[in-house]
């Protein structure tokens, strides 16, 4: 049996007025290095999305060997100085592709946990899922003790 594909959406935390004028395109342009510098697989796409998220798409990859990327992409970030003025943070949404769901299913599916990591408190990563004959998304904090 193949693995599945997963879906990564990062989005960059809030930052101060200050910062966010001066610094924006900074950590934008650092964390897409970042993302694209920890993204190896040749078959794997690092992207910008709708101009403020970024997509990771992860082919053939298991949802906890997923998870554990989008944890340690936060933590690179969360660690790395890219700013000159205080820590850089992002929000990660994961979630696993499957057959049958539009390209738009997807990725509202992967939006819906990172908004669901923001609404948590921000630098962390949720994991969201498709449940029920309405395939609503349903989301959940991962890791869980965190």
């Amino acid at each position: 049996m193949s693995q599945p594909d997963i879906i990564v959406c990062a989005d960059r935390d809030a930052l101060n007025l200050e910062a966010a004028n001066r610094f924006v395109e900074l950590a934008d342009a650092a964390i897409a290095a970042a993302l694209r510098g920890e993204v190896h697989r040749p078959d794997d796409l690092v992207a910008r999305f709708g101009g403020e998220e970024f997509v990771v798409l992860l082919q053939g990859t298991a949802i906890d060997g997923a998870l554990s990327i989008a944890e340690d992409l936060r933590a690179l970030v969360e660690d790395s100085r890219i700013l000159p003025e205080g820590k850089m943070t992002i929000s990660i949404g994961v979630c696993e592709v499957r057959p049958g769901n539009t390209l738009d299913q997807w990725f509202k599916l992967a939006d819906s946990g990172l908004y669901m990591a923001k609404r948590n408190g921000r630098n962390r990563v949720e994991t969201a899922a498709q449940v029920g004959a309405e395939r609503m998304p349903v989301s959940r904090t991962v890791p869980e003790w965190r």
